[in-house]
């Protein structure tokens, strides 16, 4: 027996936006502006085409977070300043690496 069947193509309907370049950042795990930039311009990846290439002049506060450093405080530093009242200077201790290991024997640091 022979079964005739009858159908029809389907085809992908896909619709092109403007993307912005903080959200495609943002969407690629935080990658560098530059690199984000030349796969736009080589097509390194399909759908960045058309990637608004502007950037705002703020930059991404969660890259900033993970950049930031601790300064650290100089041995002989002697703070002059009188107070004029009660806790407006608040003292804080600073302590680290911890004596003891963690599970996995690793030193843990705070700061």
């Amino acid at each position: 027996m022979l079964y005739i069947v009858s159908g029809y193509t389907v085809l992908d309907s896909v619709m092109y936006t403007n993307v912005d370049l903080n959200l495609i950042h943002k969407r690629l795990c935080h990658v560098n502006m530059p690199i984000i930039k030349d796969m736009c311009k080589n097509k390194s990846v399909q759908g960045l085409e058309k990637v608004n290439m502007k950037i705002d002049n703020e930059s991404c506060i969660a890259c900033n977070v993970g950049k930031a450093t601790r300064t650290s405080l100089k041995k002989n530093y002697v703070y002059k300043r009188v107070t004029k009242s009660v806790l407006d200077k608040v003292h804080m201790d600073l302590w680290g690496p911890a004596p003891v290991n963690s599970l996995g024997e690793v030193n843990i640091s705070c700061p």
